[in-house]
């Protein structure tokens, strides 16, 4: 895990930790939480709320919404190669039959990645 990554964690754990805090918990210097917490607010992965406390949910939430979608992706592929497989079984065609059996394994390679 790298420092800016703890320094994220920690964050979400205590929303108004001070620099000085983070920085111990974290093991590194006063200057290079703030650097991070700044770079983190530039890139919007984190929000400064009014009461000083940093907000690191728009990161983690995004995260979790990409891994969903690629679950989702993944499980649509395999019900096509069902399919696909399925149609190939009654094919009579050797031709079609090729390209069912060739599309389905594209697929399936998408899956895996």
């Amino acid at each position: 895990m790298t420092q800016a990554e703890r320094i994220r964690e920690y964050y979400r754990e205590h929303p108004a930790a001070s620099y000085d805090e983070v920085a111990e918990v974290v093991g590194t210097t006063n200057s290079n939480v703030r650097a991070n917490l700044a770079k983190d607010i530039k890139a919007g992965r984190c929000v400064r709320l009014e009461d000083k406390s940093y907000d690191y949910s728009p990161y983690y939430n995004h995260t979790q919404a990409l891994t969903e979608l690629v679950d989702w992706k993944n499980d649509i592929r395999r019900e096509w190669v069902d399919m696909l497989t399925r149609a190939a079984e009654k094919e009579t065609d050797s031709n079609v039959m090729r390209l069912l059996i060739k599309e389905a394994n594209k697929l399936m390679k998408e899956v895996t990645k």
